[in-house]
């Protein structure tokens, strides 16, 4: 079996007024920014199972069936780990190509406006 683990945050996004989270625009300080965390700060989570309610977190139809099982893992009360476990290496480039060519963010079903990785393993 092939492993892949990818960590990520979130910030505590607001309603409304989200250009400071718009990737195109020219002001957009970047993910991990000491600007967005100096203004929003990251969520905190008490555990996987609230990360998973709170994001929503699921596979994307189109490369759930390559992941042949998924841990997720709290580093700290801001950091969770994704474990994607894949029958081969193969199945895991199979993934990325999915991802880059429908555009899926991480092979998630939704990716929540203010999530970003922070690691790659």
């Amino acid at each position: 079996m092939f492993k892949h683990a990818k960590s990520f945050r979130m910030y505590n996004v607001p309603s409304t007024d989200l250009q400071d989270f718009n990737e195109t625009h020219e002001c957009f300080t970047g993910w991990g920014s000491d600007f967005l965390h100096e203004k929003y700060g990251h969520l905190q989570f008490d555990s996987s199972k609230q990360f998973v309610e709170k994001t929503g977190f699921d596979w994307h139809n189109m490369v759930r069936q390559l992941v042949q099982k998924t841990e997720v893992n709290m580093i700290d009360a801001e950091t969770f780990e994704i474990v994607a476990y894949y029958a081969t290496e193969s199945d895991w480039d199979k993934s990325n190509d999915l991802c880059l060519q429908h555009q899926i963010s991480h092979g998630w079903q939704t990716f929540s406006t203010g999530i970003y990785a922070v690691l790659n393993k």
